[in-house]
């Protein structure tokens, strides 16, 4: 959501700041709020994380039943 900084600046300078140190306090504030995530951005992070949890999920399953097979093949070669 960027803003307005002309009309910011010309708010801060009738407040009282000088014209660099009411720029330099938009500049840092438009910086901050152009960084924000949007609730797009949230909702498309917690897909995402909510497939690569499903995805390590699978992975994990396998990998264990890989683990089991693997222990009662070495289990079986023991007791032969």
């Amino acid at each position: 959501m960027p803003i307005d900084t002309h009309a910011a600046v010309r708010k801060l300078e009738n407040g009282g700041f000088e014209t660099r140190q009411a720029e330099a306090l938009v500049e840092v504030v438009n910086g901050v709020v152009g960084e924000q995530a949007s609730k797009d951005d949230i909702s498309a992070l917690r897909q995402d994380l909510k497939e690569q949890g499903e995805e390590f999920t699978v992975a994990i399953k396998e990998l264990r039943e890989e683990v089991i097979a693997a222990f009662k093949e070495q289990r079986e070669e023991f007791h032969a």
